[in-house]
C-alpha cells in the first residue's frame, strides 16, 4: 500500500526543511546550467578535459554553505571517472549526441561499448539537457518512486530495455512533480529518502516475519546456499544476481529475492558470466564478489566458470559440504586453475550459515541501538 497524499505532502515538507533549503536548489540549477552550456557550446569539439568539468559541474551540490562534489556518488566518484576516460572519444561523442538528440531508443544500443556509463550516468545526461522533461534514473530514486505509486510502477524496473523503464519512470517523476509543486534539484533528493526510508520498512517487515525463527541457520543444498548469498548479499548492500531464478526456496524464486535480473554492464563481456550461480556487485565499487555453489556437480566445471571471469577485478568462492574441500584443493592446484590461485576460496555450507546469522543479528543490533 503506497503513501496517502497527506503522507507524501508532510513527508516532503520534513525533507525540505532538514535537506533541501531555497539556495541549494539555486546553486544545483546554476550548476546544471553550466554543464549543459558547456555541453552544447563544445559538442563538436569535445576533449577529455572538457568532459571533466562537465562531470564536475553535474555532481556538484551545495551544502553549509559552500560547493562540494559528490551529489551523485558513486557514478561520477573518481574510480567511475577513470573507467569513462578508458572509453574511446569517438564513442562517448556518439553517446553524447545521442542525448542531444533525445533518442532514448538507441540508448542500450551506444552504451554497450562504454565502460563507466550506466543507467545511471545516461540519465544524468539526459537530465541536464532538459530537467524539465528528464530525471534522474537510479536503482534508490526508482525504489522511492515505488513508495509514492506501488500500482503505477509495479512492472518499472531498473534494468533493460532502458526505453521502456525510463519512459515509464520520467511519466511518473513528472506526475509527482505537478502534483506536489516539486522543483527538478529536489526530486533526486526526495525519491532518495523516499527509497532509503523503504529498505527500512522492507527489513523491518523481514524482521518481523521471521522473529520466531532464531535458531541457527542450516544450509544443506544447492538452492538453500544461492538463497542465503542472495540475502547476504543484500543486507550488506550489494546489488545480487542469480542465474537460477526460477528456483524456490521457501515459496519464493530466487529471482525475487535477486535484486537485479541481469548481470550489470561492467561485468557482460565476460564469456558465460550469466550462468554463474551467485554475484554480488557495486556498479561504481568494485571489487564484485563470484559465488558457485559445488553440492552434486563437477568441481572442474564450478571453476572454469569463474577462471574466465579473472581479469575482472572480483573473489572467486567455491561454495559446498566440507567433503567437497579436497576436490577442490586438487582441481584449484591444476592448470590452468593454478595461475589464479589467488582469487579462489573455499567455503562450507556450515560457514556460509554462520556467516548469514552473524550478519542478521549485527543488523537487528544496529536497529535496537538506533543505528540505520
Amino acid at each position: 500500500m503506497g503513501k496517502s497524499v497527506l503522507d507524501i505532502i508532510n513527508e516532503i515538507s520534513r525533507i525540505r526543511d532538514s535537506h533541501i533549503p531555497a539556495e541549494r536548489v539555486k546553486k544545483r540549477a546554476q550548476y546544471e546550467d553550466g554543464a549543459k552550456n558547456l555541453l552544447v557550446a563544445k559538442m563538436a569539439n569535445l576533449t577529455w578535459d572538457l568532459i571533466d568539468s562537465i562531470v564536475s559541474l553535474m555532481d556538484s551540490d551545495f551544502w553549509r554553505g559552500e560547493q562540494i562534489e559528490g551529489r551523485f556518488y558513486p557514478l561520477f566518484g573518481k574510480p567511475n571517472r577513470n573507467r569513462i576516460r578508458t572509453n574511446d572519444l569517438k564513442n562517448l561523442k556518439e553517446f553524447l549526441s545521442t542525448v542531444i538528440r533525445k533518442d532514448v531508443s538507441k540508448i542500450d544500443e551506444v552504451i554497450s561499448n562504454l565502460n563507466g556509463i550506466s543507467y545511471g550516468a545516461t540519465s544524468l545526461f539526459f537530465y541536464i539537457t532538459n530537467r524539465d522533461r528528464y530525471n534522474v534514473f537510479i536503482p534508490i530514486t526508482v525504489k522511492g518512486l515505488k513508495t509514492v505509486y506501488p500500482v503505477e510502477t509495479k512492472e518499472l524496473v531498473y534494468n533493460r530495455p532502458f526505453e521502456k523503464n525510463y519512459l515509464l519512470f520520467n511519466d511518473l517523476c513528472n506526475r509527482l512533480k505537478k502534483e506536489f509543486s516539486v522543483q527538478p534539484q529536489e526530486l533526486d533528493i526526495l525519491l532518495t529518502v523516499f527509497g532509503k526510508q523503504a529498505q527500512v520498512d522492507t527489513e523491518e517487515q523481514k524482521e518481523l516475519a521471521h522473529i520466531e525463527t532464531l535458531k541457527p541457520t542450516v544450509v544443506s543444498s544447492h538452492v538453500e546456499a544461492e538463497a542465503i548469498l542472495l540475502e547476504i548479499g543484500n543486507l550488506l548492500g550489494y546489488e545480487t544476481y542469480t542465474s537460477d531464478p526460477a528456483k524456490i526456496f521457501e515459496n519464493k524464486k530466487l529471482g525475487i529475492i535477486a535484486s537485479s535480473e541481469e548481470v550489470p554492464e561492467i561485468l557482460r563481456s565476460t564469456k558465460n558470466v550469466e550462468r554463474t550461480d551467485v554475484i554480488w556487485y557495486k556498479e561504481d565499487s568494485p571489487p564484485s564478489y563470484f559465488f558457485e555453489v559445488e553440492h552434486g556437480g563437477t568441481m572442474r566445471d564450478a571453476l572454469h566458470r569463474l577462471y574466465q571471469a579473472r581479469h575482472l577485478n572480483a573473489k572467486f568462492f567455491i561454495v559446498g559440504p566440507e567433503e567437497n574441500r579436497q576436490k577442490f584443493e586438487e582441481w584449484v592446484s591444476t592448470s590452468p586453475y593454478n595461475s589464479s590461485r589467488k582469487l579462489y576460496n573455499f567455503k562450507t555450507f556450515e560457514e556460509l550459515s554462520k556467516l548469514y546469522d552473524l550478519i542478521k543479528s549485527a543488523e537487528n543490533f544496529k536497529k535496537e541501538f538506533g543505528i540505520m
